[in-house]
C-alpha cells in the first residue's frame, strides 16, 4: 500500500505521519461536509416524550417507526447518547395527531 493514504492507515495499520494526516483530513471533511452517521439522541429523546405524553405508547411507536421495542426503549430511557440518521428521521416523522385508536 501506498504510504499518505486512508487505505494504508485502515487497512495497512501504518501509523506514520502522512498516513495519520491523511485519515485526519479525511474525518474532518467528512463531518464538515454532514455525512455523519449519526446525531446526538437528545431531540429523539425529547420528541419521544412528548409523543407519550399524548398518549402513544412505547409498543405503538416502534410499531409505526418499523424499529424495535428495545431500540425505541433505550432511546427513550435516555440510555442512547446517539442514534443514526435514519432512525432520527424516522422516529421525528411520527406526529401527537397520528395516535393509534
Amino acid at each position: 500500500m501506498q504510504h499518505g493514504t486512508r487505505a494504508n492507515y485502515l487497512a495497512g495499520k501504518c501509523r506514520c505521519e502522512p498516513c495519520t494526516l491523511a485519515n485526519r483530513t479525511y474525518a474532518r471533511d467528512y463531518f464538515r461536509e454532514g455525512k455523519a452517521r449519526s446525531t446526538p439522541s437528545w431531540p429523539i429523546y425529547q420528541h419521544l416524550l412528548a409523543l407519550l405524553d399524548s398518549g402513544w405508547t412505547l409498543q405503538e411507536i416502534a410499531d409505526r417507526s418499523g424499529y424495535t421495542y428495545a431500540t425505541v426503549h433505550a432511546i427513550a430511557g435516555g440510555r442512547r447518547r446517539r442514534v443514526r440518521n435514519t432512525t432520527a428521521t424516522d422516529l421525528l416523522s411520527l406526529r401527537a395527531r397520528e395516535v393509534a385508536a
